[in-house]
């Protein structure tokens, strides 16, 4: 434990998985908090024993330090690719190549999140690639990732986590403009669109959405009319 520029330095070591499968010891720093928040090196200490106590109960497993290009082309394909047809084959070997493995291949499993993978996502979106093809890169990582999970090598799938629009151009808007939801994305259309052309848009949803009535409805003050 030491104090630097104001901080709390804790220094511990870990173990890991390395790329063979042993596991190793790999010593690590982490920054516990400012002198500010922590003022004393007891109340440190017992921050430090805290974060460490899953590590020494053996609760926590070690982590691997395994990138996404070394367990997918180690251990996944390897698995996997001797049950599919040929040309789904090439299509799962050219999505790595020229979607994932750009972004996220020399990065390890466990330092692979949510956000990172939304923010691939949206940015795929944004440079004009349809629903269809940015899903598949999605759809793709995300059976990986879980395989990873189930092998034990992360405690959770990151992919499984990130939203996905729906289809069709509202969905494409959600995704470039980031609103956790298409209702939101359609309130602030809305919002920004001419009076007429929101009741053109309003008329269309009350058609589509609003339930239907039976076709047996009577007008009866015609019907009145009609028999006098």
């Amino acid at each position: 434990m030491v104090k630097r520029k104001k901080v709390w330095i804790a220094r511990f070591c870990e173990d890991v998985v390395g790329a063979s499968g042993a596991i190793a010891s790999v010593r690590r720093s982490a920054v516990l908090g400012s002198v500010t928040e922590i003022p004393t090196r007891r109340q440190a200490e017992l921050l430090l024993a805290e974060r460490l106590r899953s590590i020494d109960y053996g609760i926590q497993r070690p982590n691997s330090s395994r990138s996404l290009r070394d367990y997918a082309e180690a251990y996944w394909l390897p698995v996997v690719l001797p049950t599919l047809k040929h040309s789904t084959k090439k299509y799962y070997q050219y999505m790595l190549r020229v979607h994932l493995y750009p972004e996220f291949g020399n990065l390890q499993l466990r330092l692979i999140t949510r956000d990172a993978v939304q923010s691939l996502l949206s940015a795929k979106l944004r440079s004009g690639l349809s629903w269809r093809t940015v899903k598949g890169p999605r759809t793709l990582f995300g059976t990986v990732m879980a395989a990873a999970e189930a092998d034990e090598l992360i405690p959770s799938n990151p992919v499984r986590k990130t939203r996905f629009p729906r289809r069709g151009p509202l969905g494409t808007v959600q995704a470039l403009l980031g609103h956790s939801s298409s209702e939101i994305t359609r309130e602030v259309y809305l919002h920004s669109i001419p009076a007429d052309a929101q009741a053109a848009v309003q008329k269309v949803e009350d058609l589509l959405i609003r339930p239907k009535l039976t076709q047996n409805v009577v007008d009866w003050k015609t019907a009145s009319r009609l028999i006098q």
